[in-house]
């Protein structure tokens, strides 16, 4: 694609996933050829990119990006679902983190805006 590219990463499973301008969401097609990507998802059209991704211990994909545009999905990028805390944030979101511990209860994470924003999830 010639669109730029906004952030790019690696899944869970190690195959990469890039965001690009237009709010597009491409995942590749293996390990192997990394030429190959699969069609652009484009989950919501809000007139917002997204800035990062990430994986929640449990599976879930979430995307961040402008305007407090915080979206989830829970069946590897199918569906995607709006969460409600990020339309009550003044923010661009820009930063997604996650991290596990021995046991699920200890399952959090972090979404990172501008101007200090700071929320956090509680798997």
């Amino acid at each position: 694609s010639s669109k730029r590219v906004q952030s790019i990463g690696f899944q869970p499973n190690g195959q990469l996933w890039m965001l690009s301008r237009g709010a597009e969401i491409r995942l590749s097609e293996g390990d192997i050829d990394l030429e190959n990507w699969q069609k652009p998802i484009i989950p919501i059209v809000n007139g917002y990119n997204y800035l990062d991704m990430a994986w929640d211990p449990e599976g879930a994909i979430w995307a961040a990006g402008g305007n407090g545009t915080l979206l989830v999905s829970k069946d590897g990028g199918n569906e995607w679902n709006k969460d409600p805390v990020g339309d009550e944030q003044p923010s661009n979101f820009i930063r997604i983190l996650f991290n596990s511990g021995s046991n699920p209860s200890d399952f959090n994470g972090f979404v990172l805006g501008e101007r200090g924003t700071l929320l956090r999830w509680i798997g």
